[in-house]
Formats: C-alpha cells, sequence, structure tokens
C-alpha cells in the first residue's frame, strides 16, 4: 500500500509587544497574511505577545479566531526571551523566527524553503533579499 508523504510542519515565530501603541498595527497585520497566503500547506504561526496593554491582543484575536495563528501572552525579557519561548513551543521540523514588521514577498518562499532544506544536508538557511540562501543556492 502507498503511503503519500506528508510534508514537514514549519513553525513561525512572530514576538510582539504594544504594536498599536507604536503605530505598527498595519505593518503586523501584514506579517500574518504573508504567512497565510503561503502555498505551503503546514504552517503553524505562533505569536508570542510580551504583555501588551495597548489594544494588541485585540487586534490579533480575529486572526486567531481564523485559525491562522495561536497567540500566547505574557511578561517576557525582550525580543530573544519571546523567540525562546516560541521555539519552546513550537512544532516544526524548520522554525523560521519572522518579526512583527516583517513579511514574506514570495507566496512560495516557505515550500521553496522546504524544497531547498529537505533536498540537502543543512538544518538552517538564511534568507535575505532575493531570497539568496547560504547553501549557495538562489531561487528564482
Amino acid at each position: 500500500m502507498h503511503h503519500p508523504q506528508t510534508k514537514p510542519l514549519v513553525t513561525v515565530v512572530t514576538a510582539v509587544r504594544n504594536l498599536v501603541r507604536a503605530g505598527r498595527s498595519a505593518a503586523v497585520i501584514e506579517c500574518l497574511e504573508s504567512v497565510h497566503q503561503q502555498d505551503y500547506p503546514q504552517i503553524e504561526h505562533l505569536v508570542i505577545d510580551g504583555a501588551s496593554d495597548d489594544g494588541t491582543l485585540e487586534l490579533l484575536r480575529p486572526y486567531e479566531t481564523k485559525g491562522w495563528i495561536k497567540i500566547y501572552s505574557e511578561a517576557d525579557n525582550g525580543l530573544y526571551d519571546a523567540f525562546n519561548k516560541g521555539l519552546a513551543r513550537a512544532s516544526g521540523k524548520y522554525i523560521n523566527f519572522m518579526n512583527s514588521d516583517d513579511h514574506f514577498i514570495e507566496d512560495r518562499a516557505v515550500s521553496l524553503s522546504v524544497k531547498r532544506l529537505e533536498e540537502s544536508s543543512r538544518s538552517c538557511i538564511r534568507v535575505g533579499g532575493g531570497l539568496d540562501y547560504e547553501a549557495g543556492i538562489s531561487i528564482s
């Protein structure tokens, strides 16, 4: 009996704190939408909130209700502590740390990244402008 191969889960971790007060509401929405619009079917998006008190959670809740994100809110010791909390909660084989004012410019970014990772012996790639990979592979 042939079993279809399942694609590995990718976890995207985004740290946030008081985005509304900082005037970054539109940026985080663009971030969430860019993750949701990926053509890759196996993504969990964790949003780690540092105990925002300015309406950030209210801004994010509709996206949690849609199933786009999972929100965890508690005080932390800054960005890297929040990323570590996300890493501890991540279920994915691969982890993408995405700042709240960043977004994917390509709807295939995750699928292309997973394809390259699965084809190589690397466990990490660094993505910069133009999707140039540390492994020496340029994706167009």
